[in-house]
């Protein structure tokens, strides 16, 4: 098995530009191939590695003792996966042996994602007690976070309950892994509801200070337009003067800006604050927000200003200024008459 896997390695890596370096992709690890200079048969690497998974032990031991340069790192994750299947303590210890290699995070990703399916807890505490802190790529302990959170990835997507519970458990915390406003905000693509109740219980107790921001935590491209309202229906009862509220408001907006302009629309005016010297800013905001939406739909955007009968004369023109609509091609509607 061995000479047919060095084989179809070396086939695999002839022209030495495909390949550069390894990625990872919720969880699983994949080649990062460059398709702007050479072409590679993705279905080979996969096939290649679904060998692997079926190695008896002494083939994955001679697989491992491969120099990586026969293997470009290429089956590193899913032969030490296969080694821990059959021998889960050596599995870690020789993956822990490869620190210096570049195959090493793969190794060690390999080696406990096997565990974490049966303890990820334990998993995730002997990542972060015995995994190197420095290795190269990364400042130092960057690399064991970027382990432990790669570990995290497939229960915070399959299981966001449990990945909660998992990261606000005694055991978990008493570690400092992570704040307890990273693991909440981290969940918010997941488990919007339980993250911001998380979040607010946070806020409370004063560890949402300084500049918080959900896009420190999540990639708001995987934010969708139910998330987003989930965040509006959850501002709509907390203070103006809460952080939480604001991100919260800011995050629905932008995720609506996409999806749904004029839900965004609605919601800026749900976010305008009382304080006058945020007013100016609120309006560039909201009309630069306008000025987008009239680019891909100007009758809309004039639709949803003329409409309008929750915000002043004065705020409409200027918004209307800042989105670009000439003044006198709108009629700005008059504030509804007191009862």
């Amino acid at each position: 098995m061995i000479a047919g896997l060095k084989t179809e390695l070396k086939r695999l890596l002839e022209g030495g530009r495909e390949f550069r370096g390894m990625n990872r992709l919720s969880g699983t690890l994949i080649s990062r191939i460059n398709f702007e200079e050479r072409r590679v048969d993705a279905a080979r690497i996969a096939a290649v590695r679904s060998a692997v998974l079926d190695f008896p032990l002494e083939e994955v031991k001679a697989a491992a003792a491969l120099p990586d340069g026969e293997t470009g790192g290429l089956i590193g994750g899913v032969l030490y996966s296969r080694w821990a299947e059959l021998e889960p303590d050596a599995a870690l210890t020789a993956a822990l042996a490869s620190a210096e290699r570049t195959i090493s995070q793969e190794a060690l990703l390999g080696a406990l994602s096997v565990r974490a399916l049966k303890d990820p807890a334990g998993a995730v505490l002997w990542a972060w007690e015995h995994a190197p802190e420095n290795l190269e790529e990364y400042e130092p302990g960057e690399r064991r976070k970027e382990l432990i959170r790669s570990l995290l990835e497939p229960l915070m997507a399959s299981d966001p309950q449990a990945y909660l519970h998992l990261m606000t458990s005694p055991a978990l915390e008493a570690s400092n892994i992570q704040s307890r406003r990273r693991t909440f905000a981290s969940a918010l693509p997941c488990a919007p509801a339980a993250a911001l109740e998380g979040l607010l219980t946070e806020e409370k107790r004063g560890s949402l200070q300084g500049n918080f921001e959900f896009r420190d935590y999540v990639d708001m491209e995987t934010l969708q337009p139910t998330e987003a309202e989930t965040m509006a229906s959850f501002a709509a009862d907390l203070p103006e003067d809460s952080a939480l509220r604001r991100e919260c408001l800011r995050t629905a907006v932008q995720v609506f800006a996409r999806a749904d302009p004029s839900r965004a629309a609605d919601l800026t005016v749900s976010a305008r604050p009382s304080e006058p010297e945020r007013e100016e800013e609120w309006r560039t905001h909201t009309g630069g927000l306008l000025r987008n939406w009239k680019e891909s739909d100007p009758a809309a955007a004039a639709r949803w200003l003329t409409t309008n009968t929750e915000l002043d004369p004065d705020a409409l023109s200027d918004l209307a200024r800042f989105a670009g609509f000439p003044a006198p091609s709108l009629t700005i509607p008059n504030p509804p008459a007191a009862p």
